[in-house]
């Protein structure tokens, strides 16, 4: 995420968002996925976009990924 964060040289987004997480895990213990959708919102909020209210359309999806763990976003304006 700080990776993401420390690229990203523009203003936050203005207007309706969609948002698509894709969560690469690399085990398969059980996870709250409203958990990780929070944690990404907050912490992308005020950087890539205003305010996670801006959010209209929201997909995440959970996956197994033992060599590539992490997350990938997808933000687009509606």
């Amino acid at each position: 995420a700080y990776q993401a964060m420390s690229q990203w040289k523009r203003k936050p987004l203005t207007g309706d968002l969609g948002i698509e997480f894709i969560f690469l895990r690399e085990d398969k213990r059980r996870v709250d996925i409203d958990n990780l959708e929070k944690a990404m919102l907050d912490g992308m909020t005020g950087v890539f976009f205003e305010d996670d209210s801006q959010i209209k359309v929201k997909k995440a999806t959970v996956r197994y990924d033992k060599e590539r763990p992490g997350v990938e976003v997808t933000i687009w304006q509606l």
